[in-house]
C-alpha cells in the first residue's frame, strides 16, 4: 500500500476500511489502509490498459452493461474507493441489476482466495470475481482453481475484456483515493509517504472523471447534484 495512516486502528468498518472507535463519521476518509497513486505510478497504469478493448466495451457493448457495472462494483470495493463505489452502484442499480446481487458483491469477504466446487457457476459471478482477485493480487497469478474455472468459461478475448475492466477502474479508484489522501493532508495527518504535489495533480485528474459521473447520476435519478452529494456523504458514513 502506498500509505497508512499512523494512529492505531482497531474497528472494522463496512467497506474495508478500518477506524477507530473514537473516529468522527465525518473523518472516515482520513483513516488510510488503501492504495493511492504518484504521477509516475498513474502514468505507468495509463500506459498499460488496452485502450482498444476498452472502447471495444464501453462503445461496441462487447460486455454487457450489468456485467460490467458489476466488476466495476467489485473493483471499487476492492480498493476500498468511496467515491467509484457509490457511482458504480448506482449505475448497477440503472442498469437492472438485482438488488441481490449487488448486495452480494458489497458484501464479498475474500472470495478471491479459492473457488470450491461448490461455488456458483453464473459466468457474471465468475467475471466479478475474477477482477476483484486481479486487483487484489495486483494482476498477478490468481488462486489455481479460479484460474483454471476462469479459462474453462472465458475465452482469452473475453479475459482480456474483464482484465480491461479491472485495470480502468484501478486508475479511477487509486486517482479518487489520492483525493482522499489530499483531504486528509488539509485536515492536518497527511498519509505517509504521500506526496502534494501527486495528490493535487492525481485529484485534477480524478475529479475530471468524477464529476460528470455525478452530473450523469442527478439526471438519470432526476435528482440536482446537490441531493446526489448529499446521499454520497450519506453512504459514506455508514
Amino acid at each position: 500500500m502506498d500509505g497508512s495512516h499512523r494512529r492505531h486502528i482497531s474497528t472494522s468498518h463496512p467497506g474495508g476500511l478500518t477506524i477507530d472507535s473514537d473516529t468522527p463519521p465525518e473523518r472516515i476518509y482520513d483513516v488510510f489502509n488503501k492504495r493511492t497513486y504518484s504521477i509516475r505510478q498513474l502514468r505507468t497504469d495509463l500506459r498499460r490498459v488496452s485502450w482498444t478493448t476498452g472502447g471495444g466495451i464501453w462503445f461496441r457493448h462487447k460486455v454487457d452493461r450489468q456485467t460490467r457495472e458489476a466488476i466495476m462494483l467489485a473493483v471499487s470495493h476492492a480498493h476500498n474507493c468511496r467515491y467509484c463505489a457509490f457511482i458504480h452502484r448506482e449505475w448497477a442499480l440503472h442498469t437492472g441489476l438485482p438488488l441481490s446481487v449487488i448486495s452480494g458483491i458489497e458484501g464479498h469477504a475474500d472470495s478471491y482466495l479459492e473457488q470450491t466446487c461448490d461455488s456458483p457457476r453464473d459466468p457474471r459471478w465468475l467475471a466479478t470475481t475474477y477482477a476483484e482477485a486481479l486487483v487484489r493480487v495486483d494482476f498477478g497469478p490468481v488462486a489455481p482453481l479460479l484460474e483454471t474455472a476462469v479459462a474453462v468459461e472465458f475465452d482469452p478475448a473475453q479475459r482480456r475484456r474483464i482484465e480491461a475492466i479491472a485495470r480502468i477502474m484501478t486508475i479511477f479508484n487509486r486517482s479518487a483515493n489520492t483525493f482522499d489522501a489530499l483531504l486528509a493532508r488539509i485536515s492536518g495527518e497527511p498519509v505517509e509517504g504521500s506526496r502534494l504535489r501527486d495528490e493535487l495533480v492525481v485529484s485534477m485528474f480524478a475529479w475530471t472523471v468524477t464529476l460528470p459521473m455525478v452530473l450523469a447520476i442527478s439526471l438519470i435519478r432526476r435528482e440536482s447534484p446537490s441531493h446526489v452529494m448529499r446521499r454520497f456523504r450519506h453512504s459514506s458514513r455508514q
